[in-house]
Formats: structure tokens, C-alpha cells, sequence
């Protein structure tokens, strides 16, 4: 089937229906009325064969089907409004809409994004924390930011810019009354505060001695790294953290590092992008100082 001129712009009420929430406001913004707004979802949909939108009195939700084709809308209409602004404007220009995991979002990127913006003012980011396994194609990203030791070969370009590590820290105040451990068997003698992955995975990732295992009973397992850092800094008891994490923490005697005779695997820091022959210029210099930006930090050059 071949788009028409008329599905292309049904697609452009559709993608901002998804993007408004509502189709009241969808309306609003497009200046079009409410009912003229619903006819064009409703054609597409039948022409299509699928549905694309859960409608309900109070809230709209994308179907699967609808996810797909918002993804490939969104990206159609960011294209859009950069060949728009290509001819009168020298510098990128355009949403850049980026996933990244929650620590790693929170304490680094609160500083790359700021400079990033004011070398290209043109350019709006779309900044989402997930520590999920986001699928950027049919959810509408245009880079993400993942943490693997082996990333899996995928469809979509991956770039390796640094390598992260894991690190088992304390706050001083811990450290002073329970004592440093020395070797990771040491560990089942502490207060241990664990991420969700780890505690899964059943024994600390040290690549000698292996096999280590966690023991119980542990005094927290949470998935959100943010509450583990705060519960660390707070002295509840010992953790494994990524280095980029703790590295300020570290480095301004908020936390001291045990164990470090004893490494842990290495961790890839990738961006990841879709395949295209073109790669947007809002993308391309967003992955640009993505590189350089790392390149100065110091935790990436130590871990």
C-alpha cells in the first residue's frame, strides 16, 4: 500500500494527537475542530485495517500497531520541520528525543546537556530516564544511552564511547563502625544494599575470585538507583555501584571504595541510534559531543 498525500497528513494528526494526549488538544494546536481531528485518526485506522488508539472517556493509549506507526510519524515530521528550517538556518536544528539509564541520566548528563544546548540553541532534547531495555524504533527515540558488557548485535548502529565499572563503596561513617571488608568473602559479613540485576544474578561479579555468592539476608534490593545512593550516602550499609555513579562521591570523601584489589568486569557505556544512510545533523552532533564530552571525564579515563 502507498501513501497518499491525504495519509501523509492524517499521519501528521495522528503523531500529534499521540504527542497531545488528547484529541481536544491535538485540535487546538493544528487549528482544526475536534471532530475533523477524530475523522482523520478514524480514516487512517480504516485504511489501514488496524487500530491504532485505545479510546477511553479518560485518557487515550497507543495500541501496538499504533506504536509502530507513531515512531515511523514522529520521525517523518521531525524531518519535516528540519527541511523547513534548512535554508534559512547554518546550525542543527529540531527535537532530538534521547533514553538513558536512570543514574547515568541524573548524575552525568545534567552536565553534557547544558553545554550541548548552548553550542546548538536550535536544537530541543527530549530527555527520558529508563532503566528498561527501551525499543527506540517503535517508541520514537532518536539515540539511547545503554550500559552492557556485551551488547547484542541488533539492527540499530551502536558506538562504544567509554567503559564503566563496578565499584563496592560505603559512607565513611559505615565504614568506621563495621570495618573495611578485604575479600569479597568478607561481603556476607556487612549490611549489603543491592540493585535488583544484582541480587538476580546471585553471586558478586568479581572476575577473581568468582562465583562468589550473595548471601542473605541483605537489608535492601530496590531497581532504582537513585534511592540506592541515597540510602548509601545515608550509611545503611555497603554497595556495588557503577563508578559513574559515585565517582564525585568518591572523589569529595562522601563515600570510600573498598575492595579495589579485586576488578570486576569491564562495562560498555554505547550510544545507540537507527540505521539510516543520513544520519540527521541534530543527531549526529548530539553523538558528536557525546564522544568529546566523555573524553573529559574523569571516571571514564580511570575505570
Amino acid at each position: 500500500m502507498s501513501a497518499s498525500l491525504d495519509d501523509l497528513v492524517s499521519m501528521a494528526v495522528f503523531a500529534c494527537v499521540v504527542d497531545t494526549k488528547t484529541f481536544t488538544a491535538a485540535a487546538q494546536k493544528l487549528g482544526l475542530s475536534k471532530s475533523v481531528v477524530s475523522a482523520r485518526v478514524s480514516g487512517l485506522e480504516a485504511r489501514m485495517g488496524v487500530r491504532l488508539l485505545h479510546r477511553t472517556t479518560r485518557r487515550l493509549s497507543l495500541t501496538s500497531e499504533g506504536s509502530r506507526l507513531y515512531a515511523q510519524c514522529a520521525g517523518m515530521i521531525s524531518h519535516a520541520d528540519e527541511a523547513m528550517h534548512v535554508a534559512g538556518a547554518s546550525e542543527p536544528v529540531g527535537s532530538i528525543r534521547v533514553t538513558a539509564p536512570v543514574g547515568f541520566g541524573t548524575f552525568q548528563l545534567g552536565d553534557m546537556i547544558p553545554k550541548f544546548t548552548r553550542l546548538y540553541p536550535g536544537v530541543r532534547v527530549e530527555l527520558s530516564l529508563s532503566d528498561r531495555n527501551v525499543d527506540i524504533l517503535s517508541e520514537g527515540f532518536d539515540v539511547a544511552i545503554r550500559f552492557a558488557r556485551n551488547l547484542r548485535d541488533s539492527s540499530l548502529v551502536s558506538v562504544r564511547i567509554a567503559t564503566d565499572r563496578l565499584v563496592v563503596c560505603a559512607a565513611p561513617a559505615y565504614a568506621m563502625s563495621r570495618g573495611i571488608a578485604s575479600t569479597p568473602w568478607e561481603l556476607a559479613e556487612h549490611d549489603c544494599l543491592l540493585s535488583l540485576t544484582l541480587k538476580e544474578g546471585g553471586t558478586w561479579p568479581f572476575l577473581e575470585p568468582s562465583n562468589v555468592p550473595i548471601r542473605e539476608p541483605v537489608r535492601l534490593v530496590t531497581d532504582n538507583v537513585l534511592a540506592l545512593h541515597r540510602v548509601l550516602l545515608a550509611g545503611m550499609g555497603l554497595a556495588m555501584m557503577p563508578y559513574s555513579v559515585v565517582a564525585d562521591d568518591i572523589a569529595n570523601g562522601h563515600l570510600v571504595t573498598m575492595l579495589d584489589n579485586y576488578p570486576t568486569e569491564d562495562i560498555g557505556v554505547y550510544v545507540i541510534y537507527a540505521h539510516r544512510q543520513q544520519v540527521p545533523a541534530r543527531v549526529r552532533v548530539f553523538l558528536q559531543c557525546m564522544k568529546e564530552w566523555v573524553g573529559t571525564l574523569a571516571w571514564a579515563q580511570r575505570a
